[in-house]
């Protein structure tokens, strides 16, 4: 899918959050959307890798 063809989204965020964004995707050599995107994509992974979690997991904790 082209850029251009991918949805838009505008978000609100804090001062800091963004100068840390702004920072790493600095020092990653990426844009802040790629470095927005590439973090989403770590967190939906890591997310998607956990088992579910079920009542017995959370007594066993």
């Amino acid at each position: 899918m082209l850029a251009r063809e991918m949805p838009q989204m505008k978000i609100r965020v804090p001062p800091a959050l963004k100068d840390w964004l702004t920072n790493n995707a600095a020092r990653n050599r990426r844009s802040i959307n790629a470095e927005i995107v590439l973090r989403l994509e770590m967190l939906q992974a890591k997310e998607n890798a956990q088992p579910a979690a079920t009542g017995q997991a959370f007594v066993q904790q």
